[in-house]
């Protein structure tokens, strides 16, 4: 598998200004709207959504579980409240290429849902807004 780096900085919209925190994980940056997903039930409605809307998804859950895999390789990014490098999730993203951010640092986070953020894994940051 060839992985794709692209290469911006985060750029704050002035609209969304809110920057968080966490472990970066895997390597890269990911573009795309921030998607909850509050538990398993919610998977498939989420999967319907992506493959509907034109645009890129980041998906986010307090914690990710082996169920989640199935939306995790159609996403654009990962990013979770809970968390660490040897995580399920931290494995998972790694192994599929897929920028993630483990263990954010602020439930302000909600804030995003629905809004067009990007996530820089190298760095551990996510952004509202695109570059």
């Amino acid at each position: 598998m060839k992985l794709k780096i692209r290469n911006f900085k985060i750029k704050n919209n002035s609209e969304i200004p809110l920057i968080v925190s966490g472990i970066g994980n895997c390597c890269g940056c990911a573009q795309g709207t921030l998607i909850n997903i509050g538990n398993e039930d919610d998977i498939q409605d989420v999967i319907n959504k992506i493959n509907s809307k034109k645009g890129d998804i980041i998906i986010f859950s307090e914690r990710i579980d082996p169920d989640f895999t199935k939306i995790i390789k159609i996403s654009k990014g990962v990013v979770t409240l809970t968390g660490g490098r040897n995580s399920h999730v931290s494995c998972m993203t790694r192994e599929l290429g897929i920028p993630a951010i483990i263990g954010v640092n602020s439930l302000k986070i909600k804030e995003l849902f629905g809004k067009k953020i990007t996530i820089d894994s190298l760095a551990g940051i996510m952004a509202g807004g695109f570059k």
